[in-house]
């Protein structure tokens, strides 16, 4: 009997742990960090789909004031024979049909 008893891990006179407890601890453990990554990932993954932006009004500026504003970002021979488009509620419209194959707009973001 006291053979049996040194060959214990537990020690004399305690049970074993049973190989199959200590696994079925672990795979709960891993099921609550599998379950606590899933709620993180999909957290994150709402957030990022929801952006709060402004309103398109917000963004709109005076025809002519944008129509300036494009046109200043090039040089005057590529900008004054160049397509200039506007920012309206339905996307961007040419106001301006060019002739050198140039395109002016104001990007916003």
């Amino acid at each position: 009997m006291e053979a049996d008893a040194a060959r214990t891990p537990a020690g004399p006179g305690m049970a074993a742990p049973d190989a199959t407890a200590i696994a079925d601890g672990k795979d709960a453990k891993m099921r609550k960090l599998g379950l606590v990554l899933v709620a993180l990932v999909a957290s994150a993954a709402a957030a990022a789909q929801s952006p709060k932006y402004p309103p398109l009004d917000a963004y709109m500026m005076e025809s002519e004031a944008e129509i300036a504003l494009a046109r200043s970002a090039a040089p005057d021979h590529v900008s004054a024979p160049a397509t200039v488009k506007l920012l309206t509620p339905a996307g961007f419209k040419v106001v301006v049909e060019g002739k050198n194959g140039f395109v002016c707009l104001v990007l916003r973001g």
